[in-house]
C-alpha cells in the first residue's frame, strides 16, 4: 500500500479504496474513544468533588459516571480492546468500586439516559 504522509500521519493514496477506510474508520474509532474518555473524566470530576467536600453523592451524579465508565467500555470493546478492558479503566482512572457496580446496569429505553 503506497501512503503519503499529512501532519505526520500516513494516508492511504486514491484507488486502496480498503485502506482508506481502515483510516477512516481508524479516525472515527479514535475520536470516538476521546470523546468517550474525556465524559467520564468530566464525570468524575464532579463525583470526586463531591467526596472531597464530604457531600452526599446525589444519584444522577453516581448514574451519569456509572453511564459515561458503560459508554468508554463499550467503545474501547468494539475497538479491539480485550479482556484487560475493565482492569485498565479501574486502573486509568481510579475509578471508585461503586461506580464500577453500578456500570450498565438497566440503561434506559432506546439509547437515552436512565439518569434523573
Amino acid at each position: 500500500m503506497s501512503s503519503r504522509h499529512y501532519r505526520g500521519h500516513a494516508v492511504p493514496r486514491a484507488g486502496d479504496a480498503d485502506a482508506a477506510m481502515r483510516y477512516v474508520l481508524g479516525k472515527e474509532q479514535a475520536g470516538a474513544l476521546g470523546r468517550a474518555g474525556r465524559t467520564l473524566e468530566m464525570a468524575l470530576q464532579g463525583y470526586r468533588q463531591l467526596e472531597r467536600e464530604a457531600r452526599p453523592i446525589p444519584e444522577a451524579v453516581r448514574c451519569r459516571v456509572a453511564e459515561a465508565l458503560w459508554a468508554l467500555a463499550v467503545q474501547r470493546e468494539i475497538a479491539g480492546f480485550g479482556p484487560e478492558n475493565l482492569k485498565w479503566l479501574r486502573q486509568e482512572f481510579d475509578l471508585p468500586e461503586e461506580i464500577i457496580n453500578r456500570m450498565g446496569v438497566l440503561p434506559g429505553p432506546a439509547g437515552r439516559s436512565r439518569c434523573p
